[in-house]
Parts: structure tokens; sequence; C-alpha cells
């Protein structure tokens, strides 16, 4: 006979007390199988709509800037911009 704390001898069965208590388990198991997948889902979107923020940021920053260009105008990025103390020029 073989003495593995696992198996039951075969005229033992289990208790209906024991049956509601490995189901009660097993739905608190169950339950905290899917609360992890739903966790590690929400982090995946978490991550992902982070990524997208800072993308949309860098477009917005960027049509600011195409924006200050052209209201400025062509003219205002050919100027001369040096004015250090070897400049001669006068404004």
């Amino acid at each position: 006979m073989d003495s593995s704390p696992w198996l039951l001898p075969a005229e033992r069965h289990f208790s209906s007390e024991d049956l509601d208590l490995l189901s009660a388990l097993s739905n608190y198991a169950a339950i905290a199988l899917e609360n992890a997948f739903l966790y590690r889902s929400v982090e995946t979107k978490a991550m992902e709509l982070e990524r997208l923020k800072i993308y949309t940021e860098n477009i917005i920053e960027s049509v600011n800037v195409a924006i200050l260009a052209w209201m400025l105008g062509p003219d205002h990025f050919l100027q001369p911009r040096f004015r250090g103390p070897l400049s001669s020029q006068k404004r």
C-alpha cells in the first residue's frame, strides 16, 4: 500500500464540509488569478498611455515651434544674431 500523504485510502471519502472548503478555496484562487490578470492588463495600459502622452506632448511642442516660426516669418531666422564684443554692427 502506498503511504503518500496526497492519496486517500480507497475506503475514505471527502465529507461535504471538505468539499465545501475545497470549493471555497478554489473560488478564492480563481478570483486571485483573475485579479492578477486584470492588474497586469491595467499596468500595461498605463504604460501605453504614458508613452502616448509623451508622444502627444512632443507633437504639440513641434506644432508650437512651427506656429512661432510662421508668426515670426522667414526673415527673422535669416538675420544675423551675433551681438558679441567683436561685432561692429549697431542696431
